[in-house]
């Protein structure tokens, strides 16, 4: 009979669980981005976070990894268009106020097409 995987970990199980350290794992509780909760331990209080809780937090952790990638790609296409092509990104990227949709990627997307002083690539 195989052993049930425990549902709630120390920091140094959950650290090698998502594949970071324990001072990263410690962070993120600090931070609320992990639920840990106090629990008597051999030589005083110790810290036990769930399991379905470092499963949701590397669900996130990946998505975000894989938007920022996307946005990287984008770029790297960007960078390689034709002018007319970056004429027309940019407009949709400045485009007016009126248009909360554009306005919305625009503001999420505008960091990515400035060189460092505000300068247009």
């Amino acid at each position: 009979m195989s052993a049930q995987p425990r549902r709630i970990l120390t920091v140094a199980e959950s650290a090698a669980y998502i594949g970071k350290s324990t001072k990263t794992v410690r962070r993120y509780i600090k931070k609320g981005l992990l639920p840990g909760e106090m629990v008597d331990g051999k030589f005083g209080p110790e810290i036990r976070i769930p399991r379905k809780s470092l499963d949701s937090l590397a669900r996130r952790m990946s998505t975000a990894s894989n938007a920022s990638d996307n946005a990287y790609t984008f770029l790297q296409l960007y960078r390689e268009a034709s002018p007319e092509i970056k004429e027309l990104v940019m407009k949709i990227l400045v485009s007016s106020p009126e248009d909360e949709e554009k306005v919305s990627r625009g503001s999420f997307l505008l960091p990515f097409f400035r060189k460092r002083g505000g300068e247009k690539l």
